[in-house]
């Protein structure tokens, strides 16, 4: 373990904890005593003071916090060198790119129910790490941005938290709003919703990831468009617009136009944002002179 110590200007001290391997570490833990050293001789510097509590509290709550990810990162060390010793991440990503038939949608649907499904027993940590030794090779073969792919399993493993059964989230929050943890899963899930359609949209369209060299005004037009998008999906599965209550049927338009919102041809996009503009052009005025007449 190599500790490092700086000591600012405005008196406060961060610690860095590497851990490893002892080999390799000598010319870290050199370096270290090296500039604590030099710090010290600074007089600007010299004039903090660091209390003996304050340098044991730090060293407790990071070893706490230590505690807690180092079990899931040797767990993933383990999972990471089986994989590469027995080839299954590039087995497990030609099986999916088989199955999917070359169709991107197909795989994102596959991928994202592996990282679903493996999200139920493994930490996140995990999870992401191991999804992205095995998925993210047969997402970037069909054309997916490496960043749109890592982020895609980083969505689906955070995601894990909110979706029944294993809703580990939910249960907390069941747990203190003293509700069923099943029922407020699936509540979860329908206010997240947007979160389980965001993934795809970055596959489709990596200019919200401003990869690709794309024009800054289509990455514009992208950004307002999702953003559109992402408001109305919401609106629809939450039941409000704002203050003002929609029908089932008015969500039912809502879903349908924020799904045009994040297609990829232009020709949806408008149409979908024809519908929004026709709803909120006819509804608005109706709920504002429902409003008066009361």
């Amino acid at each position: 373990m190599a500790v490092y110590l700086a000591i600012g200007d405005h008196g406060f001290s961060v610690f860095t904890f590497r851990l490893g391997c002892i080999t390799g570490r000598f010319f870290c833990l050199c370096f270290s005593r090296i500039y604590i050293f030099l710090s010290l001789l600074s007089k600007k510097q010299a004039r903090v003071s660091v209390p003996f509590k304050g340098v044991y509290h730090a060293f407790a709550n990071a070893g706490r916090s230590m505690a807690n990810i180092m079990p899931a990162a040797c767990l993933a060390g383990i999972i990471m060198c089986s994989v590469n010793l027995t080839a299954i991440g590039l087995r497990l990503s030609s099986g999916l790119i088989a199955l999917a038939h070359g169709n991107l949608f197909v795989l994102l649907l596959l991928c994202a129910l592996c990282c679903l499904l493996m999200g139920v027993a493994v930490d996140l940590i995990v999870i992401y790490i191991i999804m992205a030794v095995m998925i993210t090779p047969a997402m970037i073969s069909l054309g997916v941005v490496p960043l749109a792919a890592h982020l895609f399993i980083l969505y689906y493993t955070v995601v894990g938290l909110i979706t029944p059964p294993v809703c580990v989230a939910t249960y907390a929050a069941s747990s203190i709003a003293q509700s069923q943890p099943f029922k407020t899963g699936f509540t979860a899930m329908r206010l997240g919703f947007v979160a389980l359609v965001i993934p795809f949209v970055f596959a489709y369209k990596p200019e919200l990831l401003f990869q690709g060299g794309f024009p800054v005004s289509q990455i514009i037009v992208t950004i307002c468009l999702t953003l559109l998008a992402i408001i109305t999906l919401s609106t629809a599965f939450e039941g409000y617009f704002f203050k003002f209550k929609i029908r089932k049927y008015e969500s039912l338009i809502l879903i349908a136009a924020g799904f045009l919102l994040l297609m990829k041809p232009w020709f949806l996009n408008v149409i979908g944002l024809g519908l929004v503009s026709a709803y909120i052009a006819i509804r608005v005025p109706l709920e504002i002179k429902k409003e008066k007449t009361v």
